[in-house]
């Protein structure tokens, strides 16, 4: 379960992190994306004032979701505020995932 853990941690983390700095390379001009759910548009809106606990919940909600490393690379997020927050959102998934399949493993 350790190497588990650690494999599954670190793979997340890169996941999420090199699609993000992948479209920070690639983007050409500032974009003003905004989502069409309310929620969502109301969580974006924040990043400019809170980014880390925007970010926090976002990766709560969406864990591994490319698109959204994409989404967020054309906003005003840094990369050291977006790699902290979704490693700490990333934390209690990953314990969980690696909980659960190291007991299925016992069955």
């Amino acid at each position: 379960p350790y190497l588990g853990f650690l494999l599954g941690y670190g793979g997340g983390l890169a996941a999420v992190t090199i699609p993000f700095v992948a479209a920070r390379k690639l983007r050409k001009a500032e974009a003003g994306w905004k989502p069409k759910n309310r929620h969502a548009a109301k969580v974006f809106a924040m990043l400019d004032t809170h980014p880390f606990r925007s970010v926090l919940v976002l990766r709560l909600i969406l864990w591994f979701n490319p698109p959204l490393s994409y989404a967020l690379a054309f906003s005003r997020v840094s990369l050291r505020t977006y790699v902290s927050a979704c490693a700490v959102a990333l934390l209690p998934v990953v314990v969980v995932a690696v909980a659960a399949t190291s007991w299925l493993a016992d069955v």
